[in-house]
């Protein structure tokens, strides 16, 4: 980061953390320091010099696991043909677009010009959540995945929305959320899930 503000990369950094942690979650069984660890490690493995180049390395690393994560959804029990496409082709549009990135990294820190528009996959907006996943107070199985606090699968959730979002038309920048508070996160949507299952009918 020699040619980066201290400041300005670490709160770009800062940032791609916040937004790729949830899909990182599973694989460190729940720890987030390990997850905030291994994606850090995958942003310096790019050794990116300059805001632009770092914003390249959200998009290579964000749009990569969130079409690992489309194909991980696309093998849910039960899925109709409809979302199961939906989820697979969303998953190539990503990869496709990472792999757009990666090219206009390498040009970059090669010193070429880049002419190329900064890679927008089309993604299509995921389905709305059935009731009784949301109504649930204990995890969920996907796919026969390990289970996943519903917490998570919400923060996902929001994360797909928002690159939805993005792909059609929103600001170049790598428009992302700030670095939250997962286990907060996860602890209030339990909570609120077994208030709901707890609380009398009204009548």
């Amino acid at each position: 980061m020699t040619q980066t503000n201290p400041a300005t990369a670490q709160c770009m950094i800062t940032t791609i953390v916040g937004f790729l942690l949830p899909f990182f979650l599973a694989g460190a069984d729940g720890n987030a320091d390990v997850a905030k660890a291994t994606i850090r490690d995958l942003i310096d493995g790019y050794n990116a010099t300059s805001p632009e180049q770092l914003d390249l390395v959200g998009r290579i690393i964000g749009f990569s696991i969130v079409g690992m994560d489309n194909l991980r959804l696309s093998m849910t029990p039960g899925l109709s043909d409809t979302k199961l496409l939906r989820y697979r082709n969303n998953a190539v549009s990503l990869s496709r677009s990472s792999d757009n990135a990666r090219k206009m990294l390498d040009a970059l820190q090669a010193g070429r010009d880049v002419k190329r528009a900064v890679p927008r996959p089309k993604v299509a907006a995921a389905p709305p959540v059935p009731k009784p996943v949301l109504q649930a107070v204990t995890h969920q199985p996907i796919g026969g995945q390990p289970n996943i606090p519903i917490g998570m699968e919400a923060m996902k959730r929001e994360a797909r929305t928002m690159l939805a979002a993005f792909s059609q038309g929103a600001s170049p920048v790598f428009a992302m959320p700030p670095a939250q508070n997962t286990s907060a996160m996860v602890k209030a949507a339990v909570h609120t899930a077994v208030g709901a299952a707890v609380r009398p009918p009204a009548r």
